[in-house]
């Protein structure tokens, strides 16, 4: 089969590489403006490989220098001082994109990073011409995609358009342009670009690398479970560009562990004696013929390829570049998973030959689908990424846009091991010249859409002179919201006269906003006209019957909003498109948009205006709407998508608020020209839940917990502003929900009190499942309503910790769901309920409630048991092995556990926490007893039932040679070494179960013993652990004692430990607890 070459549909950019010795070279008269001493301006887009202490942006040696120092960017003329960029402020990150920008008005230089001003000082230039050599990127690492020289100063403004923009016309000398191929000056000098010691020309294409072991792990809850329902239709397909492949197969995604009859895989491995690869598509563990799929025709290394599988509930199929290349029955998977376990570039660290290894190359998209796609539809998505609401669509991470995460959800992925975003480099094609930069359709007349006389009537009724009277109180409050977020008196102030400017313009010359758009229904359509300072534009229109009114009005405040946030953030002038407005007319009915939306009815700002570009984002429909705005290409896609995330992520600052204002002002417009039908509905509001309660008839049947011994946690346990998991934990005994439905208590509140069905619902929730609407019945404005966990597994998987999360929605009467409120927790399963020292009784107060940082231990410890054995097994392998301690064979004192002569011995469990926390607390030396209480603790909040208990005798009993706690040399226990003597336990605890007798199994976590035949020889030695052996499965013994001469084959525990003499076997007996111990569960403090 030949297989058409794909690897032009991948989107790249073209930059010069430098590496720290190369350099690109000016002719001197390109640095004429600043040897003039004439005012100046200096740009440039750089990404940095590595931030070295001193680079070169520009430079011309005996005149000036513009560059870096570590993190700070600087200038400094010739004999003055280096000006750097204030420290406090952003600074260069390693492997970003950055628009760095200088500024010098014959007396003050200004600094610029990333759009934003960010330091000036005062400083005198140089009057001599030089005739050295214009330097670019000197000692510099990265790559370099622009330089400008211009002939003016740009003011602030002016700076945050040119970051992306065109220059204002007629302002730039020299404009350094290396998109191309060989690089070309744009200026009107055209000077000549040389290049020197390897700077080279390259094309980039924005992808993660994986290499030496790098991969990335998808993170959020729920993740795509592919393959782990077994018979569930998937696909999942990726764009990859393979290096190396050896022969055994190298994993692209994976869900599962390769050792598990769950879940699949999709892989590459090597066609032997060619530098191709085949395709490998596996079901559960891929062991069996049947599980396993491999392409028939092969693709190219070192080439984009495009693979992917789909199995549709009994055909699992392969795709090459679109193609199908083969196909194959598949019966299903033997075992089902309750959640997704994902990787990207990595399979398994299983040493199991089928497993497979970690990816060699880079990957730009994984997309994963909850159906089986067709070829037309795999076609489609290869041609581009899939849109959001593309049905199926489980997740698409995607790794082009200067950050990772999956689009779909807005969830996060981890990039781990030397998983870098760093791209994939190949050179750069040798192109024709381009045309200007950022050239768009601007340039051809618009169709207005509309007859001239109408369109100019209809601006000429642009008059909102009479607003400031009739509706200033709205405006004035807008404003004093916007000026609130600031304490500073100079960022107040900058707010406020943006404000009061918007304001003048908008009762003056309102189409000067340039932000304004009004609705308007003429000739049986209804149409949106978007005002600009010079022209008016149709930019939507449909029939009257096809859109109401109060979706246009969402529309129109949607797309003022989207332009004017585009505008404020990015600095380019972006302009309403039909294709943009049908976007909006998708995102109007997503319910975070319209959640945030609603808000805003409740006071416009510039904080409001924020929030909605935030669940644009999250949505993926920015993405869209940048395209849709701005028609641009893909590396200006990653600059924007990058700005705009750190606006949204971090808080706004009053330059970015003033921005605003003019956008809020024209969001007023539009809020005011409301169609009666469309007034908002009242707002819900999640208050409280509750996890933990008991009304009568109500099971909540989670476990009441703490904090700690001196901290009670506090009821209901989740509250707003509580954002951490660890904030709103909650516990469940295995035991207890295993047949039965949990329930929580939700309180809700409405903005006012509506005759109107309100309902509720959440989606996500990992192992509590998903929540079913549910109606709510209101005293007043306020609801506590019973939500049963209908589709909790928190059975499904034995012992557990998961964090999870709800995205809460509401619904009154038929109208779309609305997102209100995101929850996180932190969920707890234990095998059963806790025993003593834990207690369910008492109260809140009672501090022997299980501890929530116990659980944090003991859950991990033993997460997947499903039995008392299994977890008793792990909390002792977890004490014995892991966790740092040493066990005290000389003096034998307890550093965690108190005695019981004046009162009940306890468990400094505080301690014991601070030392797992910060390896502080009482040390890590320990004795049985510390050892005994651990695994009893840690094991019964889990519901074990386990007690510590001694065993020996009044004179103690003589030990064959261990392995102690924390060490690796045999030896006996309590030697004295200046005489040989000892080697004798006085007495020695241990977690026991049953009735602490001969027959009952016990786990001792401080030694290892001989499992050998002849443990009481001195070598050689077979060490184990003692974790569910029987203390002794011969009884008592014979009196008097007969030494085993046999070989030792048996498990058993006191025959192993005690000396096989008289003063050792029958020495050692079973005493059971220690007295003021609680019945060795010794009380928590």
């Amino acid at each position: 089969m030949t297989l058409q070459d794909v690897s032009s549909m991948v989107s790249s950019y073209n930059a010069m590489d430098l590496d720290a010795l190369s350099s690109a070279r000016l002719a001197p008269d390109a640095a004429s403006r600043i040897s003039e001493s004439q005012p100046f301006t200096l740009d440039a887009w750089i990404r940095f490989n590595g931030l070295a202490a001193r680079t070169t942006v520009l430079e011309q040696e005996g005149v000036f220098w513009f560059g870096s120092q570590g993190s700070l960017i600087g200038f400094h003329f010739a004999g003055g001082p280096v000006i750097v960029s204030d420290p406090a402020q952003p600074s260069l990150k390693d492997g970003r994109w950055h628009y760095l920008c200088v500024t010098f008005d014959g007396s003050m230089v200004r600094l610029y990073l990333d759009g934003q001003f960010n330091s000036g000082e005062s400083a005198m230039p140089t009057r001599a011409p030089s005739p050295n050599p214009v330097v670019i990127g000197r000692a510099l690492q990265g790559f370099v995609r622009q330089v400008r020289v211009y002939n003016t100063v740009l003011e602030a403004e002016a700076v945050q358009r040119a970051m992306f923009g065109p220059p204002p016309e007629g302002t730039v000398l020299v404009d350094l342009d290396f998109t191309v191929n060989p690089p070309i000056d744009r200026g009107a000098a055209a000077h000549a670009i040389t290049l020197e010691n390897n700077a080279r020309l390259i094309q980039v294409t924005p992808a993660v690398s994986l290499r030496a072991g790098g991969f990335v792990r998808p993170m959020g809850e729920p993740l795509p479970n592919p393959g782990g329902a077994r018979i569930d239709p998937y696909t999942v397909q990726a764009w990859v560009f393979v290096t190396a492949a050896p022969d055994e197969p190298h994993a692209i995604f994976v869900n599962s562990d390769p050792d598990l009859q769950t879940g699949m895989g999709l892989c590459v491995q090597e066609e032997p004696g060619t530098d191709r690869v085949k395709v490998l598509s596996r079901r559960g563990s891929g062991g069996e013929d049947w599980q396993r799929l491999l392409s028939t025709a092969s693709l190219p290394m070192k080439r984009w390829i495009n693979v992917a599988t789909t199995f549709d509930g009994t055909t699992l199929r392969v795709y090459l570049n679109g193609v199908l290349d083969s196909a194959k029955a598949c019966p299903p998977l033997p075992l089902s998973q309750p959640r997704g376990e994902l990787l990207i570039g990595a399979g398994s660290v299983s040493a199991d030959a089928l497993a497979p290894r970690t990816f060699q190359g880079f990957v730009r998209e994984v997309d994963v689908w909850k159906r089986a796609l067709s070829a037309d539809q795999i076609q489609a998505a290869m041609a581009a990424s899939p849109e959001p609401d593309a049905e199926g669509l489980a997740a698409a991470y995607v790794f082009v846009h200067g950050f990772v995460g999956d689009f779909f959800q807005g969830a996060p992925v981890a990039l781990a091991e030397g998983a870098l975003l760093s791209g994939q480099v190949s050179p750069a094609p040798v192109t024709p010249p381009m045309p200007p930069r950022l050239a768009r359709e601007d340039s051809v007349p618009l169709d207005a859409g509309l007859e001239a006389g109408l369109m100019a009537s209809l601006r000429a009724g642009l008059d909102f002179s009479d607003l400031e009277r009739t509706h200033g109180a709205i405006l004035d409050d807008s404003m004093a919201r916007d000026i609130a977020m600031f304490t500073d008196p100079d960022d107040r102030a900058l707010v406020e006269n943006a404000w009061r400017k918007a304001r003048r313009t908008l009762a003056e010359d309102p189409a000067g906003l340039g932000l304004l758009i009004t609705r308007h229904e003429i000739n049986e359509e209804r149409l949106l006209v978007a005002h600009g300072p010079t022209e008016s534009t149709v930019v939507f229109r449909a029939s009257i019957h096809a859109i109401d009114d109060c979706t246009l009005w969402r529309i129109n405040v949607l797309l003022i909003l989207v332009v004017g946030f585009i505008d404020a953030v990015t600095g380019l002038g972006a302009r309403s498109t039909p294709k943009a407005v049908t976007l909006l007319g998708e995102a109007v009915k997503e319910s975070s948009v319209a959640g945030a939306m609603g808000a805003m009815g409740t006071g416009l700002t510039a904080a409001g205006v924020i929030h909605v570009g935030a669940a644009l984002y999250k949505t993926g429909y920015l993405r869209r709407l940048l395209v849709a705005l701005l028609e641009v290409g893909v590396w200006m896609i990653v600059r924007l998508v990058v700005q705009i995330v750190a606006c949204l992520s971090g808080v706004a600052s009053a330059r970015l608020v003033a921005t605003l204002a003019a956008t809020v002002a024209a969001l007023v417009v539009a809020w005011l020209a409301r169609p009666e039908k469309c007034k908002p509905l009242p707002s819900v509001t999640l208050t409280s839940l509750a996890f933990d309660f008991n009304p009568a008839g109500i099971p909540s049947n989670a476990l009441p917990i703490r904090e700690n011994f001196a901290t009670p946690l506090p009821v209901p346990e989740w509250i707003p502003g509580r954002i951490q998991p660890t904030e709103a934990p909650c516990a469940y005994a295995l035991s207890v929900v295993s047949d039965r439905t949990p329930w929580i208590r939700a309180t809700v509140t409405l903005s006012r009190a509506t005759p109107r069905t309100v309902k509720i619902r959440a989606v996500g929730g990992g192992l509590l499942g998903s929540i079913d609407p549910t109606p709510l019945i209101f005293a007043g404005t306020t609801a506590v309503v019973y939500l049963p966990l209908t589709h909790h597994t928190l059975a499904a998987g034995g012992v557990r910790r998961q964090d999870v999360e709800w995205t809460w929605y509401y619904q009154i009467d038929t109208e779309m769901w609305v997102e209100c409120a995101t929850t996180r927790h932190r969920v707890y399963v234990t095998l059963d309920l806790p025993t003593q020292p834990w207690q369910q009784t008492g109260g809140r107060a009672n501090p022997q409630l299980p501890w929530v940082r116990v659980l944090d231990h003991a859950c991990d410890w033993a997460s997947g048991a499903t039995t008392r054995e299994q977890v008793l097994e792990a909390v002792t392998v977890r004490v014995n092995a892991g966790l740092g301690l040493v066990y005290d064979t000389q003096n034998g004192a307890p550093a965690y556990t108190t005695s019981g002569f004046w009162g009940l011995g306890q468990f400094l469990c505080t301690d014991f926490l601070d030392f797992l926390a910060t390896r502080g607390g009482r040390g890590r030396v320990v004795n049985c007893t510390d050892c005994a209480t651990i695994v009893t603790t840690f094991a019964n909040i889990l519901g074990t039932n386990v007690c510590a208990a001694i065993m020996g005798s009044g004179t103690g009993f003589e030990c064959n040679q261990i392995l102690a706690l924390g060490t690796e040399t045999w030896k006996k226990p309590f030697m004295d070494s200046s005489t040989g003597s000892g080697g004798v336990f006085r007495f020695h605890e241990v977690a026991w179960t049953g009735t602490c007798s001969y027959a009952d199994p016990l786990y001792d976590a401080c030694l290892r013993y001989d499992t050998g035949n002849y443990p009481w020889e001195t070598t050689p030695h077979t060490a184990g652990l003692p974790a569910g052996v029987p203390f002794s499965v011969f009884g008592p013994g014979p009196s008097p004692f007969v030494p085993l001469a046999a070989a030792l084959t048996r498990t058993t525990y006191r025959e192993r430990l005690a000396a096989n003499t008289a003063r050792g076997i029958p020495a050692c007996v079973p005493q059971g607890s220690q007295d003021n111990t609680n019945s060795g569960r010794r009380p928590v403090v």
